[in-house]
């Protein structure tokens, strides 16, 4: 009976809880958080609706200029942090002085005008309260965990479904650090705070089970930067039970990783089978296999052994109906670019009897443009590994680069530093970044012309623009903050730039809308609300 009284007193005080959320809150607070709502909704899912939300954010910054209300006039000791989060766009005006590409500057200073109106909204809101902060992060949680949600019905309800369109409206590599920083917030809150366990262990086990199935590698190693960080820390710092259990679960697991990559690139690489060259070996029915030596495996077998052509195509004529060099769905390549390494991932000679033991599923597999038995797995790293095999192998040993995401940014990598090499101090210049790193793909890679000369790398590509100089004005003016608030104190920090610096490792993000909102908002948040976050854990 007691237990039962007790259990109606906690759920009366929860619904006050929540009744009382948003009491005291004024119409400041209620515009701020709904303009946050709106910019985390468009950072996610729709540019558009983060196009709305600036809109709005600039119109509340004019109107506070036409009143010229109080917080402005006493905005003094913000202006050296606003400046900070802005050092990349002041460097975009200072570089217009040696671009040769007036057009592409203006086309960059219109487009990242973040770095001005996103820190100037968020100090002159801040500090916030309690629950407005607490709001903030709930729905930039609440955002993530509906992308997650739309994310997993779209891959599991389709079964060739292209994980960089598997959430409408937002680039992949941000999506995927979005999801990523919004773990290492929940694990830093769980780990230091300890409440509502039971919901937000879930969640985690959730968000990355997700990353992991629909192979969104960047989140991913982003989640495990942290983590292997993070464990290090605690266990050097303080070598209690929990922290040595967690020094040591970190040690297996890497363990069994590499175990687990070694065993899988031995069964890539190692060839099952030796090359048999045009010798008097026969199919079944009597013609004789051509063959290639090349060294072109995969799955431990050689692509272009045991290959009799004319036997596949008619076999695949009386299979499905269709000549073999019919368009793949949704491609302009053909069933005979991929079927020859299907039949092999499989262990299978590319004759007629191999086309035989096809299933009906490995036909639609390969209508589909899916030319390895192994990428079908739909709750395994394994595709992903197997692809990443498969660029390396092609590069290295047929210097192709073609529709390869890996072997691309290597290559455009190597594009950026052999402009770096002519421009090394200052660079090229404010906007003659894309035309100079798209000239010199063009001479070097002419089969990527038609690609976006991007290194993926925002380091990389503030040095083709502004030189060495340039990245140490815009490291040291970035990092200022984290000195002068002492921000490595905030727990909350540690997840945002270890997060970040992933993020600017994997992709030239502050040159990107997503990449812009994320830097400039949530280290605003950090800078000017630093001690309430200390003070009240965020939630």
């Amino acid at each position: 009976m007691i237990e039962k009284e007790s259990k109606k007193i906690k759920d009366v005080s929860c619904c006050k809880d929540s009744m009382t959320f948003f009491r005291g809150w004024t119409f400041e607070n209620y515009w701020f958080s709904f303009c946050l709502t709106l910019i985390f909704f468009g950072m996610l899912c729709s540019p558009f609706v983060a196009s709305v939300a600036r809109g709005l954010i600039i119109i509340d910054l004019a109107l506070h200029l036409i009143f010229w209300k109080k917080r402005v006039r006493d905005f003094k000791q913000k202006i050296f942090p606003l400046l900070s989060l802005s050092a990349l766009y002041l460097m975009d005006i200072v570089g217009i002085l040696w671009s040769n590409d007036w057009l592409g500057a203006k086309e960059t200073l219109l487009h990242e005008y973040n770095f001005l109106i996103i820190p100037l909204f968020i100090a002159l809101y801040s500090p916030l309260k309690k629950n407005v902060l607490s709001y903030v992060i709930l729905a930039y949680l609440f955002m993530c965990w509906l992308g997650v949600a739309v994310g997993s019905f779209n891959y599991l309800t389709n079964n060739y479904t292209d994980i960089r369109h598997i959430v409408i409206g937002t680039r992949h590599i941000a999506f995927a650090i979005n999801i990523a920083f919004a773990t290492c917030l929940l694990m830093t809150y769980t780990y230091n705070v300890g409440k509502y366990k039971k919901i937000i262990i879930p969640i985690i086990i959730w968000q990355i089970s997700f990353l992991v199935v629909a192979q969104m590698i960047s989140g991913l190693l982003t989640c495990l930067a942290f983590v292997f960080l993070s464990v290090i820390y605690l266990f050097i710092k303080k070598r209690n039970k929990t922290n040595v259990i967690l020094f040591f679960s970190l040690l297996v697991f890497l363990c069994l990783s590499f175990a687990w990559v070694y065993k899988e690139y031995n069964n890539y690489f190692s060839a099952k089978e030796s090359f048999i060259g045009n010798e008097s070996l026969r199919t079944k029915d009597g013609n004789v296999y051509t063959g290639i030596d090349d060294g072109f495996i995969e799955n431990g077998y050689l692509v272009n052994n045991y290959v009799c052509k004319p036997e596949v195509e008619r076999q695949w004529q009386e299979r499905t109906g269709y000549s073999l060099y019919t368009p793949i769905y949704d491609s302009s390549y053909l069933c005979s670019d991929v079927i020859y390494r299907y039949l092999n991932s499989k262990g299978l000679h590319k004759d007629a009897e191999g086309v035989k033991q096809l299933t009906e599923q490995d036909i639609d597999n390969i209508c589909h443009g899916i030319a390895n038995v192994a990428y079908t797995e739909k709750y395994s790293l394994r595709p992903r590994l197997y692809q990443t095999f498969f660029e390396f192998e092609r590069f290295f040993n047929a210097n192709e680069t073609k529709d390869m995401s890996i072997v691309q940014r290597i290559v455009m990598s190597k594009t950026a530093f052999n402009i770096i090499k002519q421009h090394w101090l200052i660079g090229t210049g404010t906007g003659a970044e894309k035309t100079s790193l798209q000239k010199e793909l063009s001479s070097t890679y002419p089969v990527l012309s038609d690609k976006q000369a991007d290194p993926h790398n925002q380091f990389i590509y503030i040095m083709v623009g502004f030189g060495v100089l340039g990245l140490v004005f815009f490291l040291v003016f970035t990092t200022y903050p984290i000195i002068k608030f002492r921000l490595w104190q905030n727990k909350y920090s540690f997840s945002f730039f270890v997060v970040l610096f992933c993020y600017m490792f994997s992709e030239s993000c502050l040159r990107m809308m997503a990449g812009e909102i994320f830097f400039t908002l949530f280290y605003a948040l950090l800078i000017f609300n630093n001690e309430n976050i200390k003070k009240y854990y965020l939630l």
